[in-house]
C-alpha cells in the first residue's frame, strides 16, 4: 500500500488530498488498484484557528512558502504503520504542523 498526495486548484488556491494505490510486490510492480476519490482532503481553515495564528505569522513574510501566502489547504502523508485493523498515518498539515490520521483497513479497501 502506497500513500501519495495530489492537489486540485481553483485560481491560485490549491487543495491537497491523500490517496492510495496497491501494487504488485514483485517487479515490474504494476499498480493493481488505486483510490478514485481522496481518502483525506486538507482543510485550510484548520490552521486559521487561534492556536496556529502565532506560528503562521512567522511564515507570512516575503520569503514565505507559497502555501502560506495563498492559504492553500495542504496535507501530505509522511509515514504509516498498520496496527491490527487500523492504519496510523503521520502527515504534514499546511506546512505549519503535523498530525496523525487513523484509517481502518476496511475503509481503505473499500476506496481502492
Amino acid at each position: 500500500l502506497v500513500l501519495f498526495h495530489s492537489f486540485t486548484q481553483e485560481g491560485v488556491i490549491r487543495t491537497y488530498h491523500i490517496g492510495a494505490y496497491l501494487m504488485e510486490n514483485r517487479a515490474p510492480f504494476r499498480i493493481l488498484r488505486y483510490t478514485r476519490k481522496p481518502l483525506w482532503t486538507a482543510d485550510r481553515h484548520f490552521t486559521s484557528q487561534e492556536a496556529f495564528h502565532k506560528q503562521s505569522q512567522y511564515f507570512l513574510g516575503s520569503t514565505a512558502p507559497s502555501s502560506h501566502k495563498h492559504h492553500h489547504a495542504v496535507v501530505y502523508p509522511c509515514g504509516k504503520v498498520r496496527r491490527g485493523d487500523r492504519w496510523l498515518v503521520s502527515c504534514g498539515i499546511n506546512d505549519i504542523t503535523s498530525g496523525l490520521l487513523v484509517m481502518s483497513t476496511d475503509e481503505i479497501e473499500k476506496a481502492l
